[in-house]
This record gives C-alpha cells, structure tokens and sequence, in this order.
C-alpha cells in the first residue's frame, strides 16, 4: 500500500499554466482534506463540474460582448462627429442660396417739399392730430 501524499495544490504553477480560477477552485473543492467540503454524491460532483465549465465559457462571451459594444459605441461616435463635420461644411453653403444676399441696411433722406399754405414750416410734427 502507498503512503498517502500529503500537500498543498501547486496554484503558483497551475496560475503560469493558464488555467481558469474556476477549475482551479473545484480541483481544490475535489482535493480538499475534509470529507464535508468535497463534493458528497456523484450529482454534486456534476452540478460542480457544470458550474465550472458555464463561469469558464462564460469569460469569453462576456469579452466578446463588451468588444462589441465598444466597436458599435465608436461607430456611433465616428458617424456623429463626421455627421457635424459635414452638416457645418456644407450648411453655410445651403443657407446662402436659401437666402438672398441683402446690401447693408442704411437709411435714405429724402428732400421735403413743403406742400403747406404756411411757407415757415420747416418740419412736420409727428402725433400731432386731433382725435375728434
């Protein structure tokens, strides 16, 4: 009969191997010195094993989601910047032909001729009827 081997799980080397900390965590499950803290039945040994394998899949998955989003969040992002690039390029343009070209404003004087029987009005006061 072989003496039983007693020792420490060699996380160090399993972690510079790569592998996954959930299969790390249920080999020291498997591994584990007291009876209560392994696995009791073959279906637990099962739902653990399951577990494992969903939380090892699932890394992936989730990078995968995320790189997506980041991929879709710039393309978004890209076509908002050369939507306004564009929008402030050609807006000028569109605006002056939309509307005409005006001169400066300015105010023209004009002669007064004085149609009044009183030759020494000069000006005509403004607001100065009578309402009857």
């Amino acid at each position: 009969m072989a003496a039983p081997q007693f020792g420490q799980l060699p996380v160090e080397q399993l972690a510079l191997a790569k592998v996954p900390a959930p299969l790390i965590a249920f080999l020291r499950s498997m591994l584990a010195c007291d009876r209560a803290d392994r696995p009791q039945s073959a279906r637990e040994l099962l739902i653990q094993l399951q577990r494992c394998r969903q939380l090892i899949e699932g890394g992936p998955l989730r990078r995968r989601r995320l790189q997506l989003a980041a991929i879709v969040l710039l393309a978004v992002g890209t076509t908002g910047v050369l939507s306004y690039l564009w929008y402030r390029q050609h807006a000028q343009r569109l605006i002056s032909s939309i509307e005409p070209t005006t001169a400066e404003k300015s105010i023209a004087v004009l002669p007064f001729e004085n149609l009044s029987s009183d030759r020494g009005t000069r000006s005509l006061p403004m607001g100065s009827r009578t309402i009857s």
